[in-house]
């Protein structure tokens, strides 16, 4: 049963990118930049009722280029529980999307 495919637009500040809704498992996930600058990205795996902090950090400041499409291999095949998150934040505001597919089970 799929749980479906999320892009969302990655902020200067916290973003949640994906919430589960059951148990859920991460089957692809990607970030693309379409600026002309290039930023960074920090992605946290958050629990329920938790907070993005270092504790739940599990890409810190991965650096992206322009145009560049990255497949975090970091978040791909760990399983959520119902409202945990993935939380993204880039250094730069509207360069970055953040695409999630994920699959219930």
């Amino acid at each position: 049963m799929a749980a479906g495919i999320n892009a969302t637009l990655v902020a200067d500040s916290n973003t949640t990118v994906y919430t589960s809704s059951g148990t859920t498992k991460i089957t692809r996930a990607s970030i693309c930049e379409y600026g002309a600058t290039g930023t960074t990205v920090t992605v946290y795996l958050v629990p329920n009722a938790g907070s993005a902090s270092n504790t739940t950090t599990v890409l810190k400041d991965q650096a992206i280029t322009s145009k560049e499409t990255i497949i975090l291999n970091e978040l791909i095949g760990a399983v959520l529980v119902d409202g945990e998150t993935v939380v993204m934040v880039a250094a730069a505001a509207s360069l970055v999307t953040a695409n999630i597919s994920a699959m219930a089970f």
